[in-house]
């Protein structure tokens, strides 16, 4: 299992099956091929489908500024470099600034996280990551480990309070 994957058995098991039902319709019509031919949604599949959940989502809404990200909701990062694209799910902040923000997150990974739980570091597991913005303003890279800091682009995405299923 990889961390989209994880993501999307998270939802199962949540039972948010009408929300993660609602992100395969968007991949399906964006990339014009049958619902039934999704085998799973990528990282960048999740990023793209926060970026226009605001207008056109019933279940999902972005979250635009990290700071106000909470438990439960989903980061997905994306890069140039596919191998650094990742899905994450929010545990919990741990400390904020103007320019950091570092969370407790829980995922499926094969390179650990900074004070993983993976002992062998492979896996379903937690682990803290710091969230930077850049002198633009934009949050565009993240610190999984010590010394790994990719850039690219980070989407933020919830799922919307009044949706009980």
């Amino acid at each position: 299992m990889d961390c989209s994957s994880f993501v999307c058995y998270y939802l199962q098991k949540a039972g948010k099956l009408k929300a993660l039902q609602e992100i395969k319709d968007f991949v399906s019509k964006s990339k014009n091929i049958a619902f039934e031919d999704i085998k799973r949604i990528y990282t960048k599949e999740f990023a793209v489908f926060f970026r226009q959940a605001e207008e056109n989502s019933q279940f999902w809404c972005r979250i635009l500024n990290p700071a106000d990200l909470e438990k439960g909701d989903i980061i997905a990062f994306t890069s140039a470099y596919i191998k650094e694209n990742h899905t994450m799910i929010v545990d919990k902040i741990l400390s904020r600034s103007d320019n950091e923000l570092k969370i407790r997150i829980f995922d499926c990974t094969h390179f650990p996280h900074m004070n993983d739980t993976r002992k062998s570091g492979d896996g379903i597991g937690s682990g803290e990551i710091i969230l930077f913005k850049n002198s633009t303003g934009h949050w565009d890279k993240y610190q999984q480990s010590k010394s790994y800091k990719p850039c690219g682009c980070l989407d933020f995405g919830r799922l919307k309070s009044r949706y009980n299923e």
